[in-house]
C-alpha cells in the first residue's frame, strides 16, 4: 500500500477510536486499515515508553527492569 494511503487509514481509525462519543459503531478492519493503524501507533507508543524508561534510569542508575506489564488493548508495541 502507498504510504499516504496507510497514513490516511491510521488517522481515520485513530480519530474514530479517540473521539468522545457514547455511540459505538462497529469498526471494519481490513488489511489496509490494520496496517495503517499499526503504523500510526507504533512510533508514539515506543517513544513514550522509551522516554519513561530513560527517565527512570536517570533517577535510579541501578534500574534494570526484568519484566514488564503492557496493560491495554492496543498492539503491544510497548514490548516490541
Amino acid at each position: 500500500y502507498p504510504p499516504k494511503s496507510l497514513i490516511a487509514a491510521g488517522n481515520l481509525i485513530s480519530e474514530y477510536i479517540f473521539r468522545d462519543t457514547t455511540v459505538t459503531l462497529p469498526i471494519k478492519y481490513g488489511r489496509r486499515v490494520s496496517i495503517g493503524y499499526a503504523a500510526s501507533r507504533t512510533q508514539p507508543v515506543y517513544g513514550s515508553t522509551y522516554r519513561v524508561l530513560h527517565e527512570l534510569s536517570n533517577i535510579d542508575k541501578g534500574f534494570k527492569p526484568e519484566t514488564m506489564l503492557d496493560y491495554g488493548s492496543g498492539l503491544g508495541t510497548a514490548v516490541w
